[in-house]
């Protein structure tokens, strides 16, 4: 599978222009240096694209597909792994938890969306400098930091025709001396949400909010404190795509990440760090099971969305707590006139798990009984997670020319996962342990700002979360029931690249291939003895490790400039098959379909732009056998609860979509878009509902 490393996404900055980047190395670098797959939206991209969630940035990124089971939802599949496989970061520190689910999930919305600095995307393994968990890639988010003036900010209104929704957004920062500081804001509440051909999405109110403060506070010419709260929350994140069979569920979650960091900046000691965090996700979840047929398909659709009582057979609300406390100690060595650079760490995270649920069902008289308290939530209320690890990375100039030079790299993490959880279900308590090493290695030409041309080779490792050990509940499509003898994934991936930039033009290409070991996946198991449950007699399931498998793809872009003309491409590639539990050898699930995006912009002047763009993807028909059994993708028709007997996969689109901004003065701006504007009715590989029909987005924004 070939990937590329772009740094352009959705609104490009001119090709003259080099973001700057830490995730791939840990160390601020131009992303033209990186010896990897590494794209960067900037904050004023963020402006231009009028996101409404984090996910709408992340697809516009080269080599990421997003998957949507829901409106609130939004799960970025890199290199063919999605959920907890790939690695979420804020601010360097992690956002994922062991009890983020395997598989789609709507977790990613909870990292900042205006309040960013930049967002960054490395595709592919980096267990070596950034850790467990980071397999098919990393999410890295950095906040705002302060200006440099004493007082500046802005505000900003905006409104979206396809669920007459819009927000709010605020931002104060400056900087006062030896201190600086940022306060920002954002509210958004989405109404019904209109999808391509005119249909509503069920249950697609949505009120978001996200929220930062943070001071910087120079303590010498060297040290820097920083101190930050960041927070979000999704709030009614209606579920409907398993409506046929009577499931429909309601998913609030409310994210805290507060952190103290000390900095050192040097000469030979080029940084340093200390950093101590602690973080706190809620998820709330109500859900209701209404009646159904003898054909476990629900008897009366209406009523069900409605929640009306001679409908709803059963509601449960559950709560599930993640505290979280972290520390990272990193430094960053420049020796021999920064021809070898060194880079070292230690990280440590616990984990505490706090989980109940409630549960109310229709008695004999047909009414819905008091909610009594049941033995355990999702989780075993009082589990314990651990990870641990140290890594080291070198990156040496081996040979020095007049315009080039060969750099060689390598690095090696160890990293400790251990758990505890009582009173698993059937299990008693469950503990385990797991060590894992990962390695990297890589060789680079490099011409700085002309020419890149790596091969590397990155290993990614994954310890089993809470949610595959001890989880025991309905996931919609099964019920799924813990599995204490799991053991870790792992991905060892070969990537050959090239960056190249001349004149106006830049070009990024990639290929890699990716060795997977002991992938989690779904296999089936009993219950109480019964291969199904409920009254919908959903599939029983537990996670299980397979054989083997492999992934490869290639991506590529370009990305022009003449006259007034910006002009970009980007096309992403991906196939592979895994050994499944019974052995045949089947497509991965979920897997991406050929996709990508063209643009074509036209700049008026340098406060004024236009562009017309076309994102696409192709039909997808390798299915994995679970895909087959997925309403996602194989139902018959919208909320029918019955499965085609033939599926035939997802068929290709294309959505056209053109941006206009334009600074009208110094201190206002305005933006606006049409998204979709044919109105096509499409529906992304995997997702649970087809996506938003011809949506027209106005944003007004004041600084000062």
């Amino acid at each position: 599978m070939l990937t590329l490393v772009l740094a352009l996404s959705l609104s490009s900055p001119p090709v003259d222009v080099d973001p700057i980047v830490v995730s791939g190395t840990r160390r601020p670098l131009p992303a033209l240096e990186v010896p990897r797959s590494v794209s960067v939206v900037t904050s004023e991209e963020v402006v231009e694209a009028q996101p409404d969630a984090t996910i709408d940035l992340l697809e516009a990124a080269p080599g990421v597909f997003a998957q949507r089971t829901h409106r609130g939802a939004g799960a970025p599949i890199l290199r063919g792994l999605v959920g907890p496989q790939n690695l979420t970061l804020v601010d360097g520190i992690r956002l994922t938890t062991s009890t983020w689910r395997t598989g789609p999930n709507q977790y990613v919305n909870l990292v900042p969306t205006l309040g960013l600095e930049r967002l960054e995307v490395v595709l592919g393994p980096s267990g070596t400098l950034l850790g467990n968990g980071a397999m098919g890639g990393t999410i890295s988010a950095w906040s705002l930091e302060p200006g440099e003036s004493p007082v500046s900010g802005w505000a900003a209104g905006r409104f979206r025709m396809a669920d007459l929704g819009g927000g709010l957004a605020a931002t104060a920062t400056g900087t006062l001396g030896p201190a600086g500081y940022v306060a920002h804001a954002v509210f958004d509440q989405g109404n019904g949400l209109r999808l391509g051909g005119g249909d509503e999405l069920p249950v697609s109110l949505l009120n978001t909010g996200q929220w930062q403060a943070k001071g910087a506070f120079a303590l010498s010419d060297a040290l820097t404190l920083r101190l930050a709260l960041l927070g979000a929350l999704i709030d009614e994140a209606g579920r409907a795509d398993d409506l046929g069979k009577g499931d429909l569920r309601f998913y609030d979650n409310v994210d805290h990440l507060a952190y103290a960091r000390l900095t050192y900046e040097g000469s030979m000691v080029r940084s340093g760090s200390a950093t101590l965090s602690y973080h706190r996700m809620e998820e709330r979840v109500r859900r209701f099971s209404c009646a159904v047929g003898s054909n476990k398909v629900v008897l009366d659709r209406a009523a069900c969305l409605d929640r009306e009582a001679d409908a709803v057979t059963r509601e449960s609300r559950t709560e599930d707590t993640v505290d979280v406390l972290g520390g990272t100690l990193d430094a960053a060595f420049d020796l021999w006139d920064e021809r070898i650079r060194l880079t070292a760490g230690l990280e440590t995270q616990v984990e505490w798990v706090g989980s109940e649920q409630q549960e109310a069902k229709r008695g004999d008289d047909g009414v819905l009984g008091a909610f009594a308290d049941k033995a355990r939530g999702t989780f075993s209320d009082g589990s314990r997670w651990i990870g641990v690890g140290a890594y080291s990375h070198a990156s040496v100039t081996a040979w020095q020319g007049e315009e080039l030079r060969a750099v060689v790299s390598g690095g090696l993490r160890v990293s400790h996962v251990t758990a505890h959880a009582p009173g698993v279900p059937d299990l008693g308590d469950v503990d385990y342990d797991f060590t894992g090493v990962s390695g990297s290695a890589g060789v680079a030409l490099l011409a700085p700002g002309l020419l890149d041309v790596y091969l590397t080779f990155d290993q990614g490792f994954r310890a089993p979360n809470l949610q595959e050990t001890t989880a025991l509940g309905d996931t919609g499509s099964r019920l799924e029931v813990p599995n204490p003898d799991l053991e870790p994934e792992r991905s060892h991936a070969l990537e050959l690249g090239a960056k190249l930039r001349f004149s106006k033009v830049r070009l990024t290409a990639a290929w890699h291939y990716t060795w997977l070991d002991g992938l989690i996946t779904d296999s089936p198991t009993t219950y109480e003895g019964a291969e199904t449950h409920g009254e919908s007699a959903k599939p029983v399931s537990h996670r299980v490790n397979s054989e083997d498998g492999h992934l490869q793809g290639i991506d590529l872009a370009v990305e022009a400039d003449f006259w007034h003309f910006t002009t970009r491409y980007a096309v992403s590639w991906l196939t592979g098959e895994i050994t499944a539990a019974d052995g045949d050898d089947v497509p991965p699930r979920r897997l991406p379909p050929i996709f990508g995006s063209a643009a074509l912009r036209y700049r008026l002047n340098p406060e004024a732009f236009m562009e017309l763009g076309v994102d696409f993807a192709g039909a997808q028909d390798a299915l994995n056998p679970a895909d087959r059994k997925d309403a996602r993708i194989c139902e018959t028709g919208p909320y029918s609860g019955l499965l085609q007997s033939d599926c035939v996969g997802t068929p290709g689109w294309y959505a056209v979509n053109l941006l206009v901004g334009w600074q009208a003065a110094p201190w206002v701006r305005l933006d606006a878009g049409l998204w979709n504007l044919l109105d096509t009715k499409y529906r992304r590989h995997g997702s649970g509902h087809d996506a938003a029909g011809i949506d027209a987005r106005f944003t007004v924004t004041g600084s000062f």
